[in-house]
């Protein structure tokens, strides 16, 4: 039953069915009475109320067996059962959603089965500590209001089977987290001062970190963001920490007390004293942040805290020190190396030392040469992925052997040319805005036998066609964005019968061909920016297709009329974007 923006005033004489299983009140803001006892209504899975005017709620709700969601928005209700407000053990699947946070709660009798309660009102926190008896099952807490007037005596030390909490930094609420280190299964704390990460604290700003939360033993993961006005001190952390997350906060101190992660993340933050940070911090993953890569600071790596640990690193210094890098991170899998762009001459000084351990290579903002890129590359005999980005100053790839790697990513490079790579197990190439790429190194990359996944975007304009020797690889994943003259859909696709993933966006051909309505094993097919005029044939209802990637929006004059494509869409409705798993996961390795 749905009562929605009508004028009804009392029902209070209805008698409702007793098979009724949903009941919907919605904007009866003229409403003052319902029925005094809905307890008949033992089928009941859903009821919501909004209105401005009803005081009271029936009897009868706390012995509902099957209700399931129970929401209330009516400020003028003064008082709700506990049973209502928090679910108890004979309604283990109940969510509760109530409007006002400061309503009254009647005394609590029994144990709720709650899980997850969020603290948003001073007095809903000190009910909640007044009664953690009867709160056995809390294992996520959120604390999301000022300090009450006066500290309780409980504190959420009372929780012992507290797994996740959430903290908005307050004034004067340390107290609540006192004996912390008693809750054993804590697992993780998230810390933030605004929900909204540009949020400037402004008014009573938050500066320091609770330093309760040092006595934390140890955690699985800490995140502490939103605060513009904190400079985070790391003698204020727990000891060891596996995933620790910094973002969006003034600053981040090193202390002088040795602190323990697994990885190590910052985001928007500047580390205002970089060398001591690395003297104290044991980390096998290091991820700084841009903040950070500005800050002009040649690094003495041989003074780290355990290098042998760090697996992950992001370098941007001095290009010349690199060789001390990978001297010292002996077991270094993964490398990021951010270049200065406007000082081509110090990326010309590149140097490196042998790495074999090293896997996964990043550059971005390269402008040197091919023989200082060679330099580095011949010292990465083992490398996996390789990913060049915002690259520019040479136009021959340098002439190294990488026999192991299996994906190869570029985007935004000058280069002309890959001819000179020599790989054998290369398995994904995506190659977006190269510009200069041509056909002839398209038919090179063709000839790379083991490649599974290839997408070739935006590269030379101005080339011809595609071509067909790609038909001989055994593709799993295949995206072509159309050259400017290029109009006609390359029917070899055809021959693709490994095919999960098809991308032929913004060819000119009118019509899809129907050669390609043999891939009945294609699962993900786009067709972004093509504008076909004649029907997609009724033979494309066999294709088993899970998704139809197709910019529909009407404003961009580049949608096609249902009615054209339904053979495509059957029983599928069209996304815009790839997912991720479909256009990224290929391309990339994760350590």
């Amino acid at each position: 039953m749905k009562l929605q923006y009508v004028g009804v005033q009392d029902l209070s004489k209805v008698v409702f069915p007793k098979s009724l299983k949903r009941m919907d009140l919605f904007s009866l803001d003229e409403l003052t009475a319902l029925p005094k006892d809905v307890s008949h209504l033992k089928q009941l899975e859903w009821f919501m109320l909004l209105s401005k005017s009803i005081t009271s709620l029936p009897n009868g709700f706390e012995d509902l067996p099957k209700l399931e969601h129970f929401e209330l928005i009516a400020p003028k209700i003064d008082t709700i059962s506990a049973a209502l407000f928090f679910g108890d053990a004979s309604k283990p699947k109940l969510v509760t959603k109530i409007g006002n946070s400061n309503i009254n709660i009647a005394p609590m009798t029994t144990e709720t089965q709650q899980k997850t309660i969020e603290l948003n009102t001073p007095k809903l926190l000190n009910y909640v500590l007044d009664n953690a008896s009867f709160f056995p099952n809390l294992e996520t807490i959120i604390v999301n209001c000022e300090a009450p007037k006066i500290e309780n005596t409980t504190t959420l030390a009372a929780f012992k089977n507290l797994k996740h909490l959430t903290y908005r930094l307050e004034h004067k609420l340390d107290w609540l987290f006192k004996g912390i280190e008693q809750c054993l299964k804590l697992e993780s704390l998230e810390v933030y001062r605004s929900k909204e990460w540009h949020h400037k604290d402004e008014e009573a700003p938050v500066t320091i970190f609770p330093k309760v939360f040092l006595t934390i033993k140890q955690l699985e993961k800490l995140v502490v963001k939103n605060a513009s006005a904190l400079v985070l001190n790391t003698d204020c952390l727990p000891k060891h920490i596996t995933n620790l997350t910094i973002s969006e906060i003034k600053g981040i101190e090193a202390g002088s007390q040795p602190f323990n992660v697994f990885s190590m993340e910052v985001k928007a933050t500047q580390i205002l004293n970089l060398q001591q940070f690395h003297t104290i911090i044991s980390a096998a993953k290091f991820n700084l942040g841009h903040r950070n890569n500005d800050v002009e600071n040649v690094l003495n790596f041989e003074t780290f805290r355990h290098p042998e640990k760090i697996e992950s690193y992001e370098f941007t210094s001095d290009a010349s020190k690199l060789d001390s890098l990978l001297k010292t991170l002996v077991n270094l899998k993964s490398l990021s190396i951010t270049f200065n762009k406007d000082n081509p001459e110090q990326n010309n000084a590149l140097t490196a030392f042998k790495h074999p351990n090293l896997k996964v290579l990043r550059i971005d903002d390269y402008n040197g040469t091919t023989h200082a890129l060679e330099r580095l590359l011949i010292h990465t005999p083992n490398l996996e992925f390789l990913g060049i980005f915002e690259a520019k100053g040479f136009d021959t790839f340098p002439a190294v052997n990488l026999p192991q790697l299996k994906k190869l990513r570029m985007q935004s490079v000058a280069l002309k040319t890959i001819d000179n790579l020599n790989v054998d197990t290369i398995e994904a190439v995506k190659l977006i805005h190269c510009d200069h790429i041509n056909d002839e190194t398209i038919e090179v990359i063709s000839c790379w036998n083991t490649l599974k996944h290839l997408w070739l975007e935006g590269l030379d304009e101005n080339g011809g066609i595609y071509p067909e020797s790609i038909s001989e690889l055994n593709l799993e994943t295949l995206f072509i964005r159309a050259h400017n003259r290029e109009e006609k859909i390359p029917t070899w696709i055809s021959n693709l019968k490994n095919l999960r993933v098809l991308g032929i966006n913004n060819f000119k051909q009118v019509v899809l061909p129907v050669k390609l309505a043999t891939l009945t094993q294609l699962e993900v097919l786009s067709i972004s920016g093509c504008e076909f005029s004649e029907k997609v044939s009724d033979d494309f209802k066999n294709l088993n297709l899970q998704k139809l990637v197709y910019w529909t929006s009407k404003f961009n004059g580049s949608n096609m009329k249902s009615e054209l494509y339904e053979p495509l869409e059957h029983k599928l409705v069209s996304q815009r974007n790839f997912d991720e798993e479909d256009s990224e996961v290929p391309f990339k390795i994760e350590l």
